[in-house]
């Protein structure tokens, strides 16, 4: 019977003992079924509710983080620190009332207020904003990468004014800093426009936002090299440089051709080593369908597609074709094949009578063999032939004047004769 008594009486004692434990609620029992663990609970409001972290079956939120009153009044499951008491504190918040996506958040405390830092949405990451919109979005901040060994190595994605990308690398002397950046900016000589620009620079006092823009492109798809206001397409201010054996044109790759060894494009401009030429270096313009230069609005000279050249006219029909005048200090021109008519003083050339050239010039009124004023004006005048042709008039004119000179030479003979008989 003692044993009994015994028995029952240490089953009182260690009932009494959990109450205490668990339920210290001050002027009463807890019959809600929750556990409370920490010493400073005056209330519990949740299945389980442990000083600083309070939930209710892992899906209810209430009470108290770190002694504080509930800060966000929120469903979902908190963790709470406490660094130094009051400001420091931070709170991570797994929240199920947002429908669709539950959303994981991550929050500081000042001391007076929660301000969420992070957030976790829909398999968005939110940093300094709460409704991600992308799979990582920052918002008024940068995002830097730096090299695991120097810190001085790092790629910076600022969007606090306007976007960009900066790059910059410390040289490993001094304070020589390399940078670079690729981003908009506020261009306001190309009319007060965001335009996207690339930039190089180099600092010898480590200074990482020190560099030039280089290449600027416009809204309307303007480059400009060197210059932030591109008139055109493609603008560059300064020298272009081409290197030997390359060339600037269209479709390269595929229209192309070979000439002494090298590729060209048919529509290019370059400069290649000709075998035709072993001196320096050859420039070449290619132009499948001619090439034209104009001055003055007014087409100067041309080479069409067959290779003949045109200067002062477009309808070239020689190899060479001037419309207007010529000043030379000596014109060499290559017979082609043509005989000199040095065939006139062979004896067995037939000489035609001075009566029946008078008869001829009087009837056509020029000589004969030699074109009309009208045929002339029509035709032309071709040098080389015309030369020919004028040097063998020449010739029968000598063999002319040399038969005249034996008539009078023979004439003065007999006058000399008759005046000795008297």
């Amino acid at each position: 019977m003692r044993l009994k008594l015994r028995i029952l009486l240490l089953i009182c004692l260690v009932a009494i003992k959990i109450h205490a434990q668990w339920n210290p609620i001050s002027g009463g029992y807890n019959y809600s079924g929750n556990i409370g663990i920490g010493s400073t609970m005056t209330s519990l409001s949740g299945a389980l509710h442990v000083n600083g972290i309070n939930a209710s079956g892992w899906s209810y939120f209430s009470g108290n983080v770190n002694g504080a009153g509930n800060p966000l009044n929120i469903p979902g499951l908190a963790f709470g620190w406490n660094k130094s008491g009051g400001a420091g504190e931070s709170l991570i918040v797994y929240n199920t009332s947002l429908g669709v996506y539950p959303k994981l958040s991550f929050n500081s405390f000042n001391g007076t207020t929660f301000s969420e830092e992070m957030t976790l949405v829909g398999g968005k990451l939110g940093i300094g904003i709460n409704n991600p919109q992308e799979k990582l979005h920052v918002a008024n901040g940068a995002v830097m990468a730096s090299d695991p060994t120097f810190n001085s190595i790092n790629v910076k994605i600022d969007g606090t004014s306007v976007p960009i990308i900066k790059f910059t690398r410390w040289t490993g002397g001094g304070s020589e800093q390399h940078n670079a950046f690729v981003g908009q900016f506020y261009n306001p000589a190309a009319g007060s426009e965001y335009s996207l620009g690339f930039g190089t620079g180099r600092s010898y006092t480590g200074v990482q936002n020190e560099y030039t823009n280089r290449m600027c492109i416009l809204t309307n798809g303007a480059v400009g090299i060197g210059t932030t206001t591109p008139p055109e397409k493609l603008t560059v201010q300064g020298n272009i440089q081409v290197p030997l054996l390359s060339s600037i044109g269209y479709l390269q790759s595929t229209d192309k051709f070979v000439h002494n060894g090298n590729t060209l494009g048919n529509y290019s401009l370059g400069w290649i080593n000709d075998l035709s030429n072993s001196g320096a270096p050859t420039a070449i313009f290619s132009g499948f369908g001619g090439i034209k230069l104009i001055t003055g609005s007014q087409s100067r000279l041309i080479i069409d597609q067959s290779g003949k050249i045109g200067i002062n006219t477009t309808t070239p029909d020689a190899q060479l074709s001037v419309k207007g005048q010529i000043h030379a200090q000596e014109v060499k021109v290559d017979l082609n094949g043509a005989v000199a008519p040095d065939y006139v003083f062979e004896p067995t050339y037939k000489l035609s009578p001075l009566d029946s050239i008078k008869t001829y010039i009087d009837k056509n009124k020029h000589l004969p063999e030699v074109p009309s004023a009208k045929e002339m004006e029509k035709n032309g005048v071709k040098l080389g032939e015309m030369n020919m042709l004028l040097l063998k008039k020449i010739e029968e004119l000598t063999l002319y004047v040399i038969e005249l000179k034996k008539v009078t030479e023979k004439q003065t003979t007999e006058i000399e004769n008759l005046k000795s008989k008297r």
